[in-house]
C-alpha cells in the first residue's frame, strides 16, 4: 500500500538519489521487483510507473466486463495490473459483457489527468452483431483520439466500422483486422482515407472483396507496410499486380503433390515480379515426399521468412535444406526428429509449437526446446501451448544456465498460454533469469497470424463440466 502521509520523511540512501540516478537503477529490475518497489512510497510509484511505460509498452490490460459497478481487469493476478493499471498503453475490450456500458472505460481513464493520451493501442474482440454496437466509439471518444493502433479481432457487428469506431481515431497509424472478422460489403471503412496510416494488416480468414481492398490501398498511399493473410494464390496474384504486398501469410492445407506444386509455383511466379516477405504454412495430410517438398521450397528460399509445419514431422533432408535458408526468422514445429539440424538456422528469432503439450510428448518437446536454447544465438521468442502440463515441470533455471554458455546469445522469452492457474502455476515458479524470461501470453499476446489462426483449430474440452469450452 502506498504511503499517503509523511512518506517524504521516511528517507533512506536510495531516497536521496535524484530521479536520473533512480531510473538507471530501475531499468535493471525485473518486472515483479519494479512492481514491489512502486508500492513503497508515492515518489517510487511515480518513478516506477514512468519506467514501466518505457520498458514494457507491449503489456496488455483486458477489460472483460463490469461487476458491482467496477470494471473487471485481467489477468487480475499479474502484479503489473495491480501496480500500473493507469500506465498500461495497450487495452483490450471484450465486447460480450462490456458492450452495454462501454462508457465506463472512458470514465475509468478520465478520473486521472495523468492518463491523458496514455492508450496507444486498443483492441476490440468478441464484438458480435446481436449487440447494439452503433455507439461503441462515441463513449470512448476521449480515449480513442490519441490511439495509434486499432485491432479488430473476431468482430461481427453489422454496423459500419468507420461510423461506429474508426471515425473517432484521427491519429490512427496502424489498422489490424484479424481472424474471424465479418463485415458487410456496403460498409465504408475500406472506402475511407486515413491520413496518418502507415500499416495495414488484413488477416481475416474471410476472403476479401479484391477490388475494394485494392482501391483502399491505392487511396491510402501513406501505407508503408501491408500484411495479408490468404489461402488463394489467385487472390494474391491479382492484388500483387495492383499494389505492393510487403508481408504474406499463406496457408496450404489438405493437399496432394499436384496441388502443392501448383500453389508453390504460383507463389514463385508472384515473387518474381514483387519481392514479398513470405510466411508459408504447409498443413494437413501431406502426400508429398521429402524430396518433393525440398524441390518445391528451394525456388522460394530468398522470400521465405517464416516456415510453419503444424502437422508434418520434418525429416533429415528437409531439415538440412531449411537450415541453410538465411532469411528464415520464424519456424513452427509439430514434432521434430532433427532438432539439432534445425537449430542451426542462422537467423532464427521465433520458434512456435503448433499443438498443446501432452504429458506423453513432454520429454521430446522439452529436449527440443533445450536444443534451441543451447544453439540458436539470435532466438528471442519461444511460444507454446501449455494447458496440459504443469509449469513446474519445466526447469527454466537449466535453460538459463545453458543459454549463458552460448556466446553472444540474445535474451530469450518463453510465451506460455495458461488460462487456469491450477495448470499454469505461474505464481509458484520463478519467471525471470539472466537470459530467460517466462511470459504469460495473455499479458503480451503473440501477433503472428499463423499462430493466431492455429489457436482456433484446437479446442480444449477439459473444462466442459464448468459449462464452457475454450480455444487453446
Amino acid at each position: 500500500m502506498l504511503w499517503e502521509r509523511d512518506d517524504e520523511n521516511e528517507h533512506s540512501s536510495f531516497d536521496l538519489l535524484d530521479d536520473h540516478c533512480c531510473y538507471e537503477i530501475l531499468r535493471w529490475l525485473p518486472l515483479d521487483d519494479l512492481c514491489d518497489l512502486s508500492r513503497t512510497c508515492m515518489r517510487m510509484h511515480r518513478l516506477c510507473s514512468s519506467q514501466f511505460k518505457l520498458e514494457y509498452p507491449s503489456k496488455v490490460i483486458h477489460f472483460t466486463g463490469i461487476e458491482n459497478g467496477t470494471l473487471v481487469k485481467e489477468p487480475n493476478r499479474e502484479k503489473y495490473i495491480q501496480s500500473f493499471e493507469k500506465s498500461i498503453q495497450r487495452l483490450v475490450l471484450h465486447g460480450e459483457l462490456l458492450a452495454s456500458n462501454v462508457g465506463a472505460v472512458n470514465r475509468f481513464y478520465n478520473q486521472d489527468k495523468s492518463t491523458n493520451g496514455l492508450i496507444k493501442e486498443i483492441q476490440f474482440t468478441e464484438w458480435e452483431k446481436p449487440l447494439d454496437s452503433r455507439n461503441i466509439g462515441r463513449p470512448l471518444a476521449d480515449l480513442l483520439k490519441n490511439v495509434e493502433t486499432v485491432t479488430l479481432d473476431n468482430v461481427w457487428i453489422n454496423v459500419d466500422w468507420y461510423d461506429s469506431i474508426l471515425q473517432y481515431t484521427p491519429n490512427i497509424k496502424c489498422l489490424k483486422v484479424k481472424f474471424r472478422c465479418i463485415f458487410e460489403e456496403r460498409q465504408n471503412w475500406l472506402k475511407t482515407v486515413y491520413p496518418n496510416i502507415k500499416s495495414f494488416e488484413y488477416h481475416t480468414i474471410e476472403r476479401p472483396n479484391i477490388d475494394t481492398l485494392i482501391t483502399f490501398l491505392q487511396s491510402n498511399p501513406s501505407i508503408q507496410h501491408f500484411s495479408l493473410f490468404s489461402y488463394s494464390s489467385e487472390d494474391v496474384r491479382f492484388i500483387a499486380k495492383n499494389v505492393k504486398i510487403h508481408e504474406l501469410f499463406y496457408e496450404i492445407f489438405e493437399h496432394d503433390i499436384d496441388v502443392l506444386m501448383k500453389e508453390l509455383n504460383a507463389l514463385d511466379e508472384i515473387t518474381e515480379y514483387q519481392d514479398i516477405n513470405l510466411h508459408l504454412l504447409i498443413g494437413g495430410s501431406c502426400t508429398a515426399s521429402e524430396d518433393e517438398l525440398v524441390k518445391a521450397l528451394l525456388p522460394l528460399q530468398s522470400n521465405i521468412v517464416g516456415l510453419y509445419f503444424p502437422d508434418i514431422t520434418i525429416g533429415e533432408k528437409l531439415a538440412t535444406t531449411i537450415s541453410k535458408f538465411e532469411n528464415v526468422r520464424v519456424l513452427m514445429l509439430n514434432k521434430c526428429q532433427n532438432k539439432n539440424v534445425l537449430a542451426q538456422i542462422p537467423n532464427l528469432e521465433e520458434l512456435y509449437f503448433a499443438r498443446p503439450i501432452q504429458d506423453k510428448e513432454f520429454d521430446d518437446i522439452y529436449d527440443t526446446m533445450l536444443t534451441f536454447v543451447r544453439t540458436s544465438v539470435k532466438l528471442t521468442k519461444i511460444c507454446l501451448r501449455e494447458h496440459h502440463v504443469p509449469l513446474t515441470k519445466f526447469d527454466f533455471a537449466q535453460f538459463d544456465q545453458e543459454r549463458m554458455k552460448l556466446k553472444g546469445a540474445r535474451k530469450l522469452k518463453f510465451y506460455i498460454k495458461s488460462d487456469f492457474d491450477e495448470m499454469g502455476n505461474f505464481y509458484l515458479v520463478k519467471r525471470t533469469f539472466n537470459l530467460i524470461e517466462i511470459i504469460r501470453s495473455e499479458t503480451e499476446p503473440p501477433s503472428n497470424a499463423h499462430f493466431t489462426h492455429q489457436n482456433c483449430m484446437f479446442i480444449d474440452f477439459s473444462d466442459v463440466d464448468r459449462g464452457f469450452a475454450y480455444f487453446v
